[in-house]
């Protein structure tokens, strides 16, 4: 949902420096804003947002990452 906002916000057709400006901070917010939400849930849900968080990407549905869980099994798909 970020990316997508992101990218609504960059494909204007047009472009006037008001317009760079609020880009250029909600995309930050974008990049940023999740990471804080990210951990409030942690807080509040604790190992069941963890496990939630191993199996779903954080920003791009396709890049998942494979990552040794502590008996060194890959995690991940």
């Amino acid at each position: 949902m970020y990316i997508g906002f992101a990218l609504t916000l960059w494909t204007a057709p047009t472009w006037t420096p008001d317009q760079l400006a609020l880009a250029l901070a909600w995309t930050a917010y974008c990049a940023v804003g999740p990471r804080f939400k990210e951990r409030r849930y942690l807080r509040r849900y604790g190992e069941a947002f963890r496990s939630y968080q191993s199996q779903v990407p954080y920003m791009l549905p396709f890049a998942r990452a494979r990552r040794a869980d502590a008996a060194g099994r890959t995690v991940g798909r």
